[in-house]
């Protein structure tokens, strides 16, 4: 049940994705801009590319082994496409420089973050808290 409700949760996702993307374009094509140096869309396509491949291999290769030897027989369409979606892992970008590429762009956005707090508690004044309370959301808990 595991792989399919990954797999759900994926195709979910993609769908998402696609009609963010969609907007962006024509938001994009209305300005005059491309969309090639629009970094949060790429690191995001970029972990979707990583983590959807990955768990269609792995859904396929637990298919094979639950079907035993008859896993490899062409009838089943079981080696057809575990050999395409092989494949996929390095098409169009290795998915660990994809996922490099997403988390990258994840800790560059939370040093920003954490930079915009640290400068707005040093502009106020630190009150009686510590350097490291400088993370803390409004509520006080850490975001």
């Amino acid at each position: 049940m595991a792989l399919y409700t990954q797999a759900y949760s994926v195709t979910i996702i993609s769908e998402v994705v696609e009609r963010y993307t969609a907007g962006l374009m024509d938001d994009a094509l209305c300005r005059g801009e491309d969309l090639q140096s629009n970094r949060p869309l790429q690191a995001l396509v970029a972990g979707l590319k990583a983590y959807s491949t990955w768990a269609n291999v792995a859904c396929l290769q637990e298919c094979r082994e639950c079907t035993g030897g008859m896993g490899f027989m062409m009838e089943n369409r079981i080696p057809s496409l575990k050999c395409d979606s092989d494949v996929f892992v390095t098409f169009e970008g290795d998915n660990m420089v994809m996922l490099q590429h997403h988390i990258t762009h994840q800790q560059l956005q939370i040093s920003t973050r954490y930079k915009t707090k640290l400068a707005q508690y040093s502009q106020h004044g630190h009150h009686g808290r510590g350097w490291e309370d400088a993370g803390e959301d409004a509520v006080g808990g850490r975001e």
